[in-house]
This record gives structure tokens, C-alpha cells and sequence, in this order.
């Protein structure tokens, strides 16, 4: 079971749902530990530099079957201004004593097995980002190579109410690049299409993203088993082995269906040929939303350099998702056949669908958003626009060269893929 450690707001309310989440559909030993009174308390660290968004999430917890531990909370009076710089530097340096207490006193827990790190943070605010990459950063000093981290990043919609997001984006993105074994990033201008129009619900607010985003990770994180009949609970050693081997590559995206907020209609409209149909052209064009899966369009937008493939509930084999999925088409040439793609089945159906189905793959899919953070961070960056916030806390322009300079270099590798 890995350690989950949520930072600011999005880190704390997804991690949140997900926790629920896995107690709802999982086994118990997955995401939680048994202690001797009998009550099971999840593997969670919390960390925000405000109160009020930790407070709710305990508060929430009360009267479950579940807790969360009276010491996993870590907060401050104030916040970090959505500047990367003061969360990392400020924030980040004077909280890293309690937080490293804490993860430490989780991974020397003599009644669970640990299964790594899940990082959890939001990249355009302060203390997700900043606090989350000096986080990350330490954790990786303290347990070396051999113990896995697996981060999950929110994406900020391009046009949002930070000025500044482009370049938390920026440092966070190269911090987590240069930390982490792998970061699973989901993009909330993608999600936010796939509720307005899989859902028709037209006013999303964060809790919808935060419960859908929590629902396709959960989907992937849960205990499956192999085409061995090997069953798997240490997913974040996994998704490690099987898509992180290339320190070139190690964005991954997630992709899930079918897209009902009516679980019940699943029953009624589709078969295991049909998701896998829809999945084949989402990979290929680089898509998430079911309704641009254009059946006719055969050319590949979107290369994938590895891919995980989880269908749980009613499904017909590993042979039917290998012939679906495993197209060559599909694949960079860079690794070998045998290394590309992995496919994990359960026969326990998932949240009420008879049958759901989830991808996760090193692919091409950032390019575009990478380019536009890129561009938008340049120009600002050229202008001197705002980085006086970022020198007064020791983030100079030194800082900001080296991060475009490693960013730059993953743009050109996902576009070479």
C-alpha cells in the first residue's frame, strides 16, 4: 500500500475522494491499516498551509468505519500567495521537519507494507505546487532510488484566475521531472468537456472534476490481477516497472469509459468490443472525451511509448484487449515489443458499470498544453513580468533558464516519441 501524501486545496480534496473511494471498492488493506483496536486508518498525509480545506476533509471522516490518524494533518496560519517561489522556499523549508516526521512515522509502520509514495498536488497555486515540489524533492533525498514516486498533477485550465500559472506550472513540472519516478496529470479543461458533455451537466464545479478525477485513478489503483492471474496490490511499483523505465518519459496519461454519469445505462448500451473500439481511437487521436472517438479516422495523432490497460467487471480475456489495443500503429518504435503494453483484468465490477475500462499511458498527449505553458512563460519571462515575486524568495532567473532548458528537452523527446 503506498503512502499518499495530498498538498493544498486540489491535493487534499482529490486525495480525499479517492481515499473514499478505494474503502468503497477495494480491499481493505490496499490504501488502509489495521491497528490493533480494530479501526483501519488510511496512509494519508496532509499538508496545507491554510486550515479550512483539512478541517472540512477531517471533519467529513467523522463517524467512518476509516479514519484518518490524529497526526496526519500538517497546516499553517497562511498560505502561499499562489508564488511558487514562497511556497518552496518560505513555506516549503519551514513545514519539511513535521511533514518528513510524519511520512517517516507511516513508512516505519510495522503493520503495512509500503508501496512507495503517491504525491498529490494542483500546479498552478502556491502551496500544491511549491510546497508540493520541495516536498517531493526531500522525500526523494530521504529514500533514495529504490523506493517509488509516483506524483498526480492537476493541470490548470489555460486561461485562469492566477496570473502567475504558467510559471508555477513551470517549476513544478521541472521539479516533479527531475523527482519523481513517474507524474499522472490530468487537465482540468479535459475533464470539465467530458462532464458538460458526457453528463450534460452544464455548471461543473470542482467537486465534479474532483469526483471524476478521483474515479479514473481509483480505477487504476485498485488490486488487479495480470494476465497470469498474478493479483497486484502494490500498484505504484508497477505503474513504475511497466511505463517509467525512460527517465525521458515519465508523463502519463489516464483514460477511462465508458463516460455515464447514469452508471446504469452501461448495461444498456455497451459491450466489451464496443469500449474497447472507442478506447483504440481515443489513444490513437489523443482525445478523452467519448464523443470525439471518430470511428473512421485511422491516422495517429497521439504515439504512446508504453501502455497499461485495466478493464474490470464483465470482460472476454486478455486476448481481446491485447487485439485491440496492442496495435503497432499506436506505438513508438523506442522500446522493445515485449516492454510496450501491459493489460490487468478483474472480474469485480467497478462503481455499479458492468464493465469499465482504463488506460494509462507515456504518450504524446502534453505536448500541446507543454507548449502553451511554455510560450506564455517566455513571454512573460522576457518582459521580467513578475519575477520579483519569484527573486524575493530565492528563485532567480538562473532557476527559471535551467527549468525551460529541461523542459524544452521533454518537449523535444515527446515530439520525437
Amino acid at each position: 500500500m503506498p503512502i499518499t501524501v495530498a498538498l493544498g486545496q486540489c491535493g487534499n480534496q482529490v486525495s480525499n475522494c479517492l481515499t473514499e473511494l478505494m474503502w468503497d471498492e477495494g480491499l481493505r488493506d490496499s490504501f488502509f491499516v489495521e491497528k490493533q483496536n480494530g479501526k483501519y486508518y488510511a496512509r494519508n498525509v496532509l499538508i496545507d498551509m491554510e486550515p479550512k480545506v483539512i478541517e472540512n476533509v477531517l471533519k467529513k471522516s467523522e463517524g467512518k468505519t476509516w479514519n484518518y490518524s490524529k497526526t496526519a494533518a500538517i497546516t499553517a496560519k497562511s498560505g502561499s500567495g499562489n508564488n511558487w517561489a514562497f511556497g518552496y522556499s518560505v513555506l516549503g523549508d519551514r513545514s519539511q521537519e513535521s511533514i518528513q516526521r510524519q511520512i517517516r512515522k507511516l513508512a516505519e509502520d510495522a503493520d503495512s507494507v509500503n508501496d512507495g509514495f503517491l504525491v498529490m498536488l494542483a500546479m498552478a497555486g502556491g502551496t500544491g505546487s511549491g510546497v508540493g515540489s520541495k516536498t517531493v524533492e526531500k522525500i526523494r533525498e530521504e529514500y533514495g532510488s529504490k523506493v517509488p514516486i509516483i506524483a498526480h498533477a492537476v493541470w490548470p485550465y489555460s486561461t485562469g484566475e492566477v496570473v502567475v500559472q504558467n510559471y508555477n506550472t513551470l517549476l513544478t513540472l521541472n521539479s516533479l521531472n527531475c523527482s519523481t519516478d513517474g507524474v499522472i496529470f490530468h487537465q482540468n479543461s479535459s475533464i470539465t468537456d467530458i462532464i458538460q458533455t458526457r453528463f450534460d451537466l452544464k455548471n461543473v464545479a470542482y467537486s465534479d472534476i474532483n469526483d471524476y478525477v478521483a474515479k479514473e485513478l481509483a480505477s487504476i489503483l485498485l488490486p488487479i490481477k495480470d494476465t497470469d492471474g498474478a493479483l497486484h496490490k502494490m500498484p505504484i511499483y508497477q505503474i513504475a516497472v511497466d511505463l517509467c523505465g525512460s527517465p525521458n518519459f515519465k508523463c502519463l496519461t489516464p483514460r477511462s469509459l465508458p463516460q455515464l454519469h447514469n452508471p446504469k445505462r452501461a448495461f444498456l448500451t455497451y459491450s466489451n468490443d464496443l469500449l474497447l473500439k472507442y478506447m483504440h481511437q481515443l489513444c490513437l487521436t489523443g482525445n478523452f472525451n467519448e464523443n470525439s472517438g471518430n470511428m473512421n479516422m485511422k491516422s495517429v495523432v497521439n504515439k504512446s511509448l508504453a501502455m497499461n490497460a485495466y478493464i474490470r467487471g464483465k470482460n472476454e480475456g486478455p486476448e481481446k484487449i491485447v487485439g485491440a489495443l496492442n496495435d503497432s500503429s499506436i506505438f513508438s518504435n523506442k522500446i522493445p515489443f515485449s516492454d510496450r503494453f501491459n493489460s490487468y483484468l478483474a472480474k469485480k465490477s467497478f462503481m455499479k458499470h458492468e464493465t469499465f475500462l482504463s488506460t494509462l499511458s507515456a504518450d504524446q498527449t502534453l505536448i500541446d498544453p507543454l507548449e502553451t505553458v511554455l510560450s506564455q512563460s517566455w513571454n512573460m519571462f522576457n518582459h521580467r513580468a513578475f519575477l520579483h515575486r519569484y527573486e524575493a524568495h530565492s528563485i532567480d532567473s538562473d532557476h527559471f533558464v535551467n527549468s525551460f532548458a529541461h523542459l524544452e528537452q521533454l518537449q523535444h523527446s515527446l515530439k520525437n516519441l
